[in-house]
């Protein structure tokens, strides 16, 4: 009687363990979806206007010439 009630006690931690594991895992998938999509709509723009800088750049010193 005792042994069976260790038993399902047993069962019980591990179907606990189980659905603690699989909320934690759908959190984080969530949370790394949630990061990756805010991070690209920050950095993206930053990016590009970074990309433009450097071409305008680029073009000022190309047509730059030293100071006698």
């Amino acid at each position: 009687m005792v042994k069976k009630e260790k038993d399902k006690t047993k069962l019980n931690v591990v179907e606990q363990s189980k659905d603690i594991s699989n909320v934690w895992a759908e959190n984080y998938t969530g949370f790394l979806k949630m990061y990756s999509d805010s991070r690209m709509k920050l950095c993206k723009p930053w990016i590009e206007s970074m990309v433009e800088l450097s071409d305008k750049a680029s073009d000022i010193s190309q047509g730059a010439v030293p100071e006698k």
